[in-house]
């Protein structure tokens, strides 16, 4: 074991009062001996590499410059991301309303297409239900949109058409009855 030696320091009252509360709050110090044995030795270490520092302090300069402009970079990126999210949820959102919407609007002009194949004659004066405009009013939706959802029901085979006297008519099954 070495042998120690005792050094004496001279400081105002006011400034041992000081340090003497910050070692008794402090987790890392038991002693006020403790707190300047630590502060010296810190004091020594940049000291030491203070010369080195400097010059590579220097050398950094345009780097941290470089640093703060990624840093706004990625922050604004990061704002971009965070807004592209929200609008992304907004979007799958709305589209399972839409395919619901879809899908509900799909059923309901299937609902209105007949079992059986009625045909409408200009010269008969026969109304049939059976047409396009005459499902769009009775579901009150417009006249494309129920071209569109009976194309898509011909197609999926859940009704049938044909043209009859020139005037295009939908039923559900296969043959024509």
């Amino acid at each position: 074991m070495s042998e120690t030696v005792q050094v004496n320091l001279r400081v105002e009252e006011e400034r041992k009062d000081e340090w003497q509360e910050y070692v008794s709050e402090s987790d890392d110090f038991q002693t006020l001996t403790d707190l300047i044995r630590v502060s010296v030795s810190q004091q020594m270490r940049r000291e030491e590499g203070k010369g080195v520092s400097q010059n590579i302090n220097v050398d950094l300069d345009p780097l941290k410059d470089e640093m703060g402009d990624i840093r706004n970079v990625v922050k604004g990126l990061s704002e971009e991301i965070d807004e592209l999210r929200q609008v992304n949820e907004a979007l799958i959102e709305e589209s399972q309303q839409t395919r619901d919407s879809d899908s509900e609007r799909y059923q309901t002009v299937l609902s209105h297409v007949p079992n059986e194949k009625k045909t409408s004659s200009p010269t008969g004066h026969q109304v049939s239900r059976s047409t396009a405009g005459m499902i769009a009013e009775e579901t009150g939706y417009n006249r494309s949109a129920v071209d569109y959802y009976l194309e898509i029901a011909v197609q999926e085979g859940d009704i049938s058409k044909d043209t009859v006297d020139g005037v295009v008519v939908y039923w559900k099954g296969d043959d024509e009855q």
